[in-house]
């Protein structure tokens, strides 16, 4: 909520979430899994996280599973970002180290901004 973000507790509640999983799921299972991170504090609000708060939270993200998983786990583990990816934005995204793709909404309608955002992956790692 923008409540828990704007008290810093985003990484605690992606860390909760993550848990619930952990410990339902084995190493060799991560092999099939991809995370996703949408910020809901910016659902409705007006507010857009900025390409380099998207990256803290993945980069957070990827170290709570290297302490909490294993390090093989977190380097391989796609982290998507699903937060209000468009063309104006998704260059930039696609640089960060952290974010491993994107999950596209409203965007995906408009076929030149779609194709855009597509071809942002060119920039990524």
């Amino acid at each position: 909520s923008l409540a828990q973000r704007e008290a810093g507790d985003t990484l605690n509640v992606c860390f909760a979430q993550l848990k619930a999983i952990v410990d339902c799921v084995t190493e060799k299972d991560w092999e099939n899994i991809i995370i996703a991170y949408e910020p809901v504090w910016a659902i409705g609000t007006g507010k857009v996280a900025t390409p380099d708060q998207a990256q803290e939270v993945h980069a957070g993200v990827r170290k709570w599973m290297n302490e909490n998983v294993s390090a093989d786990v977190a380097s391989k583990v796609r982290i998507q970002y699903g937060g209000s990816v468009n063309a104006g934005n998704c260059d930039e995204l696609a640089t960060k180290p952290d974010i491993d793709g994107f999950l596209v909404g409203g965007a995906s309608l408009d076929g030149e901004a779609f194709v855009k955002i597509c071809n942002s992956a060119a920039h990524s790692k």
